[in-house]
This record gives structure tokens, sequence and C-alpha cells, in this order.
């Protein structure tokens, strides 16, 4: 179990270009992003894994609610 509180997310500017992604639908270019994301930082890894599972399910209005929590902790 991942604790939320101590997960380690992407800069917001990242996090924003996620869910735009999500809210399209592309779920080969938030694919693409996890990659990018573990490979420039693995300590994202956790968070990675996590949308990864959604996205590999199609499961985008999920990605969309996931993500949009860290967006609003971080105002």
């Amino acid at each position: 179990l991942i604790d939320e509180e101590s997960l380690i997310v992407p800069s917001e500017t990242d996090i924003d270009t996620l869910f735009e992604l999500a809210m399209r639908g592309n779920v080969n270019g938030i694919k693409k992003m996890l990659d990018d994301l573990e490979e420039s930082d693995h300590s994202l890894k956790p968070f990675t894994i996590k949308v990864r599972k959604l996205a590999d399910n199609f499961q985008v209005k999920q990605i969309r609610e996931y993500i949009k929590d860290f967006q609003a902790k971080k105002i």
C-alpha cells in the first residue's frame, strides 16, 4: 500500500499536463509521459505505477480524479 502523504508526485506543470491528457482521454500520451517521468526521476515510480495501472485499464476518469487530488493539495 502506498502512503499518499509520503508519495512523491511530479511537478505542478507535469500534473497539469497529465490532467490535460486525461481530459482528452489520451491514454497513450499518459503512458508516454509516465515513461518520461520514471526515467527522469526514480522517486516518482510509486506515483507512475498507480497511474499506469489505471491507464492500462483505460480508467481515464479515475486518473483525472486521482490527479485532481494532487492539484488541490498544491493550492
